[in-house]
């Protein structure tokens, strides 16, 4: 039987650069927030799966990856398989994960708790180029601290961190759950929870549908409101109170203009609170040095239904989408049986970030090693061990090559490799306690010691 070789729907390979580049951005993740006072927390990579739909909404409870154990497969074939009966979902965030384990055990832990996170998460939906089944995330949590300094704070490790990956005009987009329940209260929407979501969710999908597929979304989820609910608002007058809504998204000016103008739409105390904070929260990440990337943008509301103030993304010159997102959810530890704790964090997407420094500038693969130790016969083994282990100690990444043959056929697999450093360790030069090494692309060569050839390296 001939197997099938392509790996399974909305999941891929990453080899080669890309690889190298995650690797780099998993390294620059734990660097990063553990600059910033964080600690690396593992919750598991399947967790409950009513754990993973506390506060979320039917599309994304849908969209969790079910586990089935064997005994319940066993079950299930004599019995219809209820959507109950997958106990256990494959994780969309560690956000859930990491609120559950703070709940469980809130007493043990010094406040603010500040952890960070990298590893894979699933989802299991339709997939688009950048929206895989299975993609790799980074992100921190921030439970214990509330108000505008510990929302600057998250977003200042979210700058450091994508200053550092060398992306092209990246921007932090902020706005405010709190503000945009304010707008829809202005524009006459009910107050009623599944009326509002319909608008947040709606709002949330302009960036990636057209309006005529964000229309479709809206019908879609009146025909499922309650009758009782449907009496609230008609269908038409929603789209309606929709486009007036896209409207105010595109109001022109700066941060700051921007917030003044929405400042006379904006009656309720959830409103005024809400722009005073967004207001603070730009003062302090100024102070902080990000005036030039963090900026007001009243699109931003998130998809996740946990999000209760402060919300972000952030936006680069990409074409898949955005980058990361985040912000305050201060009801999320409540909700799981713990205490009512602040918090708030953000989750980097790093397939998309090593998308988008593709994109950005096209990068050729990237060396396996800096230094290729070709020995020159059998006799000579002990020595280049000997060597690539004093290099190694050096932080010089090697190849060691053992297959005997010409020269010129081991300085072309060296080539093709992108090594651009050859060391040959024969018995001329072992007489002297010394080898011989060569750079290929300059064809540059010195015969030295130890210490020479490691100068050489370092050199080229």
């Amino acid at each position: 039987m001939r197997l099938d070789l392509d790996t399974p729907k909305g999941t891929t390979d990453i080899i080669e650069i890309k690889a190298s580049l995650l690797q780099k951005m998993m390294h620059l993740s734990s660097r990063v927030a553990e600059l910033h006072g964080y600690e690396p927390v593992f919750p598991p990579l399947m967790e409950f799966k009513k754990i993973l739909s506390v506060k979320s909404s039917e599309e994304l409870a849908e969209g969790l990856f079910s586990v089935i154990e064997n005994t319940q497969i066993r079950k299930l074939t004599s019995e219809p398989a209820e959507l109950d009966d997958f106990k256990y979902a494959l994780r969309f965030d560690a956000t859930i994960g990491s609120s559950r384990i703070v709940a469980s055990q809130y007493l043990k832990f010094v406040k603010p708790v500040k952890f960070y996170y990298v590893g894979p998460m699933w989802r299991d939906e339709d997939t688009k180029r950048t929206r895989l089944r299975e993609f790799w995330q980074f992100g921190i949590e921030l439970i214990g601290p509330e108000g505008a300094l510990a929302d600057a704070e998250v977003i200042w490790v979210l700058n450091d961190f994508f200053k550092e990956t060398g992306i092209k005009d990246f921007r932090i987009k902020v706005s405010d759950r709190g503000l945009i329940n304010a707008l829809l209260s202005y524009l006459g929407v009910p107050e009623k929870e599944e009326i509002r979501l319909i608008f947040l969710r709606a709002l949330d999908k302009t960036e990636k549908m057209t309006i005529e597929e964000v229309n479709s979304y809206i019908d879609e989820s009146y025909q499922k409101l309650s009758s009782e609910t449907k009496e609230e608002i008609n269908e038409t007058k929603a789209k309606e109170i929709f486009e007036e809504l896209l409207d105010i998204m595109t109001i022109k000016g700066d941060s700051e203009e921007r917030l003044e103008t929405l400042a006379k739409m904006v009656t309720s105390e959830l409103g005024k609170e809400s722009l005073k904070k967004l207001k603070e929260v730009f003062e302090i990440c100024k102070k902080m040095g990000m005036e030039k990337t963090v900026e007001f943008d009243t699109s931003i509301v998130r998809g996740l239904d946990y999000y209760t103030g402060i919300v972000f993304e952030v936006e680069a010159d990409y074409s898949g989408g955005s980058l990361a997102g985040g912000g305050r959810y201060d009801n999320l530890v409540g909700l799981l049986g713990g205490q009512e704790v602040p918090a708030a964090g953000f989750a980097i997407g790093l397939n998309r970030v090593i998308d988008c420094l593709v994109e950005q500038e096209p990068r050729e693969k990237e060396p396996r090693a800096k230094c290729g130790i070709l020995p020159l016969n059998e006799k000579m083994l002990e020595r280049a061990f000997k060597l690539a282990d004093e290099l190694r100690k050096e932080g010089i990444t090697i190849e060691l090559e053992t297959k005997f043959g010409r020269l010129g056929t081991r300085f072309d697999k060296l080539d093709r490799l992108g090594i651009e450093n050859a060391i040959l360790v024969g018995e001329k030069d072992a007489k002297n306690e010394q080898y011989t090494i060569r750079n290929l692309k300059e064809s540059e060569e010195i015969t030295g010691t130890t210490e020479e050839v490691i100068k050489f390296i370092k050199k080229h």
